[in-house]
C-alpha cells in the first residue's frame, strides 16, 4: 500500500514515492537506502531543473545520490517519461 500521507508535504512525497517505487532507484532499479550516502536516496528532477524544469512535485522522482550526480543535467528519455507517468499514476490512485 502507498504510504497515505498527504503528498502536499514534502516528506510525504518521498516516503510515497518510496513505496511506489518499491525502494528502488529510478535509473539503476537498486535498492536504495533511506539513509544519507551514496546509496541513500535523493530527489531527482525528471526534467532538470538547468533545462527549464520545473522545481514542482510533479517533476521529481527518487533515485541514489551517485545516479542523480551521474545523470548530470541530460534530458529525460522517452522511457523515463513513460516510466515517471506509471509511477504518478500508482501515486493518484492510492491517494
Amino acid at each position: 500500500m502507498i504510504y497515505n500521507k498527504s503528498i502536499r508535504n514534502p516528506s510525504g512525497l518521498l516516503l510515497a514515492l518510496f513505496e511506489a517505487q518499491g525502494g528502488e532507484c529510478f535509473h539503476c532499479g537498486i535498492a536504495m537506502s533511506r539513509e544519507d550516502g551514496p546509496d541513500g536516496w535523493s530527489r531527482e528532477h525528471v526534467v532538470p531543473i538547468s533545462t527549464g524544469g520545473s522545481g514542482m512535485r510533479r517533476n521529481v522522482v527518487l533515485a541514489h545520490w551517485r545516479c542523480n550526480n551521474s545523470r548530470g543535467a541530460e534530458p529525460p528519455t522517452d522511457d523515463m517519461l513513460e516510466r515517471h507517468d506509471a509511477l504518478y499514476e500508482v501515486i493518484r490512485e492510492a491517494s
